[in-house]
């Protein structure tokens, strides 16, 4: 199989558009109707999944070494995560603020309370330091999410190429390529050569 870069998947989509009109000319129902439910399925999964990138998009290659650096960038924020957060969680006065949500919506205390608490909060700086801390301690989470969501596009556009290659496979629309030659400048044959084009550049890409 071809590697499931984007310039792959696009040439895929491409070709299953040009065997799509082919089939509208060629085709007579109900067969017609059945292959083009088939490839108007796979098409719309290349579309649905929001995948098909502009004519820069990343090679398998260059996806895995994007993947690689930002797992190494979730590593490095978990370590910075452990070594910073703990001269904030050793300092009493940030921890007693922090447990009881100051400066959030969850923080409830009495009137005398409150009192007591702003003026600890102001002598030790704690609202610049409970946003530094939600950031140190949200960030490698964020950064998980986002390596998890390029695993998943790169699974997505895997799938939609095998789609579009098992329908291209439909022995209906080999027969179409490989049956009598339409009439020369046709619509049809025009399709038939811009199909091959493909091809050919599929088969440079394997």
């Amino acid at each position: 199989m071809p590697a499931a870069d984007s310039d792959v998947l696009r040439l895929r989509l491409e070709r299953a558009e040009a065997l799509r009109e082919l089939a509208t000319l060629r085709l007579d129902e109900p067969e017609r109707l059945r292959i083009l439910s088939e490839l108007d399925a796979a098409i719309d999964r290349a579309h649905g999944t929001g995948l098909l990138p502009a004519p820069t998009g990343q090679t398998d290659s260059a996806r895995a070494m994007t993947i690689a650096e930002a797992e190494q960038k979730v590593k490095q924020a978990e370590a910075d995560r452990e070594e910073k957060r703990r001269p904030y969680e050793a300092d009493p006065l940030f921890m007693y603020l922090w447990r009881r949500g100051y400066g959030t919506r969850s923080y409830r205390a009495n009137r005398f309370a409150r009192y007591f608490d702003r003026k600890v909060a102001h002598l030790i700086g704690f609202e610049t330091a409970r946003i530094n801390y939600v950031m140190l301690m949200q960030l490698p989470i964020r950064l998980r999410e986002h390596v998890d969501r390029l695993k998943e596009e790169a699974s997505d556009q895997g799938l939609s190429l095998r789609l579009l290659e098992e329908v291209e496979q439909k022995p209906e629309l080999r027969d179409l390529l490989q049956g009598p030659a339409p009439e020369p400048d046709s619509q049809a044959a025009r399709l038939i050569e811009h199909i091959h084009a493909i091809d050919q550049e599929l088969s440079e890409r394997s």
